[in-house]
């Protein structure tokens, strides 16, 4: 079958995937892979990524894991250090889900070292990095590097200059704080992240957060 058929048919589990279709979607995704011979092929890498994200949401965590470890394997026979990346972070999502702390952790630590020496300028995926490792730590109950970690993701991010992600992550820092009893510092990060939702005119996030500081200063005045 041409190339141009079987993208076809990616191309319809991609659509019933964003519909919800998670399992019809996965048929088509298996389909259009038992199609290509080709494992360095853009389109094939593309397809394992694709079911390995649809096996996520279906929580089959041992075939997402299967998926994004022969994508990363793809990636690194292509040399393709940003496909390769992509799913190392996958990985680690997915060891998280599977509650495998230890293996989590050792692939984080492998995703920062790649990023610090080959994309070092790339600051937002040096947060997400930091910001996926902080999740690893907090899951395991590590306060001290957890909070590490989390401060280092929003350092990345100030870098970035994304002011989105810079609210998105003085938010969780605060709900971090709030988590563990600090609500003199959970507010204070809850106030910047306000003050940045408010200058993107994010209202839903707005409404969210100006929630969670009314809720500490009810608390306060118990």
């Amino acid at each position: 079958m041409k190339e141009i058929d079987i993208k076809k048919i990616s191309d319809l589990a991609l659509e019933l995937h964003e519909k919800g279709e998670y399992v019809e979607a996965e048929k088509y995704f298996l389909e259009a892979l038992y199609l290509m011979d080709e494992k360095d092929n853009q389109l094939y890498q593309k397809v394992v990524y694709g079911l390995g994200i649809n096996y996520a949401m279906q929580q089959n965590y041992e075939g997402a894991k299967s998926c994004f470890q022969e994508g990363r394997l793809n990636a690194q026979k292509a040399n393709n250090m940003e496909h390769e990346l992509e799913m190392l972070h996958e990985l680690i999502k997915i060891c998280r889900l599977m509650n495998d702390s230890g293996a989590a952790e050792i692939l984080a630590n492998e995703e920062i070292m790649y990023r610090e020496k080959y994309v070092p300028n790339d600051f937002e995926g040096l947060s997400v990095a930091h910001y996926e490792k902080a999740l690893v730590f907090i899951e395991c109950h590590h306060p001290i590097k957890s909070e590490a970690h989390l401060k280092k993701a929003l350092e990345y991010a100030k870098k970035s200059n994304e002011k989105i992600s810079i609210a998105y992550l003085q938010a969780k820092i605060g709900d971090y704080y709030q988590s563990m009893g600090k609500k003199i510092e959970a507010k204070n990060f809850y106030l910047k992240s306000l003050d940045l939702f408010r200058e993107l005119d994010d209202q839903r996030n707005m409404k969210i957060i100006a929630f969670k500081i009314d809720d500490i200063e009810e608390t306060e005045d118990l």
